[in-house]
């Protein structure tokens, strides 16, 4: 199964806030290792909080916070890795 990426509110304006070079390498990389992807999960890091299945993919200093659904990877937030 193909996962589709969506973003929440809340990560689309924090990309708004980020450099437009930045935001580029950023939606390229989830081009590129996400969308369409099989297993998301290999390039990313599971995180145990509750029942949901969250996972964490590092790009640089940015951090994407997700939620892995039947078909869909939600990015939650978009964080540096110094916040």
């Amino acid at each position: 199964m193909k996962y589709e990426v969506l973003f929440s509110k809340t990560a689309v304006a924090q990309l708004m806030l980020l450099d437009k070079n930045i935001s580029e390498i950023i939606l390229q990389w989830i081009n590129r290792h996400l969308e369409g992807s099989t297993e998301p999960e290999l390039y990313g890091r599971a995180l145990i909080l509750g029942e949901s299945q969250k996972c964490s993919y590092s790009i640089g200093k940015y951090k994407l916070l997700c939620e892995i659904g039947d078909k869909n990877l939600i990015i939650q937030a978009i964080k540096t890795s110094l916040s």
